[in-house]
């Protein structure tokens, strides 16, 4: 039987993309998952690590902390902050593995710039 720190490990070593389940911690391509797709846990990219920020459950928590011991550059994003990314990503037909944390906070400084602009209008 497969453990999270196994599957994590498979994870981070960017191993297999197929389906690997331990529990409720599977990956599939470039998202680690906890308890389902309404919980992207982990994403990885071509140079670095979007970790999950949210509180979900004890369990998510156990998780989050097995992913932290295996893996060094990364920045924390919300459950929606995730979402919106992999939509935008995928949706512009954009492969994980080419994107780095530098294109995430470029991303990221758009939209707080977008969301600005809206909010005084």
């Amino acid at each position: 039987m497969t453990t999270n720190e196994e599957v994590v490990k498979e994870f981070t070593m960017y191993g297999t993309n197929e389906l690997k389940r331990a529990g409720h911690l599977y990956f599939n391509y470039d998202v680690l998952y906890s308890y389902g797709i309404h919980f992207p846990l982990l994403v990885r990219l071509k140079e670095g690590w979007i970790l999950n920020k949210d509180k979900y459950s004890v369990t998510t928590s156990k998780h989050r902390s097995i992913c932290k011991r295996h893996i060094k550059d990364y920045i924390e994003m919300t459950t929606q902050e995730i979402k919106n990314l992999l939509f935008k990503l995928l949706t512009e037909n954009h492969k994980l593995r080419l994107v780095t944390l530098e294109d995430i906070n470029k991303l990221r400084i758009c939209w707080e710039l977008e969301h600005n602009e809206n909010k005084s209008i």
